[in-house]
């Protein structure tokens, strides 16, 4: 029963959070398919967790958002040894994805960290600072995929972390006007201190050409990857 639980909750959280995961998911065998949704289960939990959101899950959070992304470590890590006493079904799920197809610990954690990096307000300083922001969210996630693909050698996990940066800085271009919008930023201070204007001057009107020069900018930068 509980098996049958935790194959609906991740078909359900699949379904309602990601169509175009949902959709790549059908080239692959039903048990890889299980295992995708599994995966992405655990991803959208703590997304949502971690910026408070309840997308597809029934849950009220509390506390401080870094607060909330240390529970999510913890829990995550307990479900990586094997341990799924009192956990929720995403992290059960998460738990027997790594354990099942030995992926290692460090990919999970950096996710973590991008999520945490979301929810703190800090400054990417740099294009290094973006970079490393664009692998912890995407480039594991392909690191992992990789792995329950069968996929372990050296240029298969080089090019699935070149091709979630890529598609992550892709995905700050087409969100760039919302996220102006919302007062987030993923742009490096350096190149806004280029043009000598402030990450506050990005939310007013009349600096709305500065978002061309920027999109222009991540573009050449996707493509190198």
């Amino acid at each position: 029963m509980k098996s049958l639980e935790l194959n609906k909750n991740s078909k359900d959280s699949l379904k309602q959070g990601s169509k175009s995961f949902s959709f790549a998911s059908r080239f692959f065998s039903k048990e890889l398919q299980e295992d995708v949704a599994h995966l992405y289960s655990w991803c959208r939990w703590c997304d949502d967790v971690a910026d408070g959101s309840t997308l597809g899950f029934d849950q009220n959070p509390v506390g401080l958002p870094e607060d909330r992304v240390q529970v999510l470590l913890e829990k995550s890590k307990i479900a990586y040894s094997g341990n799924y006493e009192n956990l929720e079904l995403p992290f059960i799920a998460f738990g027997q994805v790594m354990r099942k197809y030995h992926v290692p610990w460090l990919y999970a954690e950096d996710l973590l960290k991008g999520m945490q990096h979301d929810i703190s307000g800090k400054t990417l300083e740099n294009l290094e600072d973006l970079l490393l922001y664009c692998y912890q969210v995407a480039g594991t996630v392909g690191l992992i995929m990789c792995h329950m693909m069968g996929l372990k050698n050296a240029r298969s996990l080089e090019k699935a972390v070149h091709l979630g940066i890529a598609l992550q800085l892709t995905n700050i271009i087409r969100d760039i006007g919302d996220d102006f919008r919302v007062s987030k930023v993923y742009l490096p201070q350096k190149w806004l201190s280029e043009l000598e204007i402030s990450s506050n001057d990005l939310f007013n009107s009349r600096y709305s050409w500065v978002r061309e020069t920027f999109a222009k900018k991540l573009f050449q930068e996707a493509d190198r990857y």
